[in-house]
């Protein structure tokens, strides 16, 4: 499965010219290997990130969730890029389906064996 996703609105970041970072308040999303380690409290439907590579070790200490924005729900692909807001400080922000969907998978597997995501840019 794959997705558009809202870059983190961090260190000066726009559209067009993302940054990635693993440092605590850079308001940056990291890039690498991660696995779900859990539901997320601060939004109804989120799953936290474990990273898994020396880029995103951080994840989980800083928080960084899989959760829907209103922005990413509408993004027909049209345009280049998402537009990029307070909607994610870091988190991997997806559409409302693709959160459900990763809920479904969350759930499904979480007993038996971790799912392991990948953010690329």
């Amino acid at each position: 499965m794959s997705s558009y996703c809202m870059h983190g609105s961090g260190k000066g970041n726009t559209d067009a010219k993302p940054k990635f970072s693993n440092e605590f308040g850079s308001g940056c999303s990291s890039l690498g290997r991660y696995i779900m380690v859990g539901r997320g409290a601060k939004f109804k439907n989120s799953v936290r990130l474990r990273g898994l590579d020396k880029t995103n070790y951080l994840a989980e200490t800083r928080g960084i969730l899989i959760h829907s924005a209103g922005k990413v729900t509408r993004f027909s692909g049209k345009k280049k890029y998402i537009p990029i807001g307070s909607e994610s400080r870091g988190c991997f922000t997806v559409s409302r389906n693709c959160v459900a969907k990763v809920m479904e998978i969350y759930r499904e597997s979480s007993k038996r064996r971790p799912v392991m995501i990948y953010a690329k840019y």
